[in-house]
């Protein structure tokens, strides 16, 4: 299931063996959704599109990069720039109530944006002065 928690889109989910994930919704290479068609198999998750697999505990790429289909899958895994990682959220779930709580930082787009937005724009550029 995708829900969109502080900005960011997360899949949460569940192995066979009831371990609970949380995963940067948006599948490399292409930015399809896991949670539509995205398969969980063993401790791993499985893209859709061209059959990319992930741990779901540290989001790197297990196997093959673009498997699927022959040929074109790996042409695209390339030209998308290589094997890339899933961002992992720390997840837990209540015992009593059985909520779900992910653990996401609310600063992340502020942070990301920092060195862009400074302020109110003059029109010799930023604010401090400096040019873009």
């Amino acid at each position: 299931r995708a829900v969109c928690l502080a900005g960011c889109d997360i899949c949460v989910g569940k192995t066979a063996t009831g371990k609970l994930f949380a995963v940067g919704d948006k599948a490399p290479p292409t930015g399809l959704s896991f949670s539509v068609g995205g398969e969980v198999e063993g401790d791993t998750i499985v893209e859709p599109q061209y059959g990319c697999t992930f741990d779901i505990a540290n989001g790197q790429p297990v196997g093959t990069w673009c498997p699927s289909p022959p040929i074109v899958g790996g042409v695209i895994g390339a030209i998308m720039g290589g094997p890339m990682a899933v961002s992992v959220f720390d997840v837990r779930q209540d015992f009593f109530s059985g909520d779900i709580q992910v653990l996401t930082d609310v600063n992340a787009k502020k942070a990301y944006e920092a060195d862009y937005w400074k302020g109110l724009l003059d029109a010799q550029g930023k604010d401090d002065g400096s040019y873009y």
